[in-house]
């Protein structure tokens, strides 16, 4: 079983964030070549740690951004088209309001798509919206190697012991695997205790994170 990093501040994670939100270099109008090459860059100081990428993508950001301010409401759709006056990539193009931020999230998709498809690593897009997402979670899930997933609102455990095994709830962050005489404790860096109890599981070896039920 492979071992995964869980490094919060890491490159891998941070590659998500530098591309939007108010501090985005898309949204001060930066070359989108020094941005690719930003990229790149933040890649190769992950490299060591065998990043993978998630990239949650949306093709049609017109579709989106509507679908987005229906749910949002008038309020919230008014206050960041008023916002995106005020935006660098919006000033060099002449454009203002709804048309400018729309234009904005076109570039956005466009800039990123083209990154993430020329990335060399480890990567999965998924299309994404309203509905959806438990396929999602789940295509996501078995891209990283995570057993875990949520059914139906219950925690399961997936492609050990049986193909799945609900857990249930004992105590908190404590789950018995239903039909099995185990116990697994969510505690301390969760990932790695689970690989490495789940890795013993298997071979035999310990365990620290899984452990038999006991009987009073």
């Amino acid at each position: 079983m492979k071992k995964r990093c869980r490094i919060p501040s890491s490159p891998r994670h941070r590659l998500a964030d530098i591309s939007r939100g108010s501090s985005s270099p898309t949204y001060r109008n930066v070359d989108p070549s020094i941005i690719a090459t930003l990229v790149n860059r933040l890649v190769e100081a992950a490299a060591p740690l065998r990043p993978s990428l998630v990239y949650l993508a949306r093709r049609d950001p017109d579709v989106a951004f509507r679908a987005i301010a229906e749910r949002r409401g008038l309020a919230w759709l008014l206050h960041h088209a008023a916002n995106s006056n005020g935006y660098a990539f919006t000033q060099a193009r002449g454009l203002s309001g709804l048309e400018g931020l729309l234009a904005y999230w076109r570039a956005h998709a466009e800039l990123c798509g083209a990154i993430v498809e020329r990335l060399d690593v480890p990567k999965l897009a998924v299309e994404v919206g309203p509905d959806g997402w438990s396929e999602c979670r789940r295509r996501i899930c078995d891209f990283v190697e995570v057993p875990f997933e949520m059914v139906e609102g219950r925690l399961v455990l997936r492609g050990i012991l049986w193909a799945s095994n609900a857990l249930l709830p004992v105590a908190p962050n404590v789950f018995d695997i239903e039909s099995w005489p185990l116990r697994l404790s969510f505690t301390g860096d969760t990932a790695e205790r689970i690989d490495t109890a789940l890795a013993g599981l298997l071979s035999g070896g310990p365990a620290p994170a899984i452990s038999p039920l006991t009987t009073s």
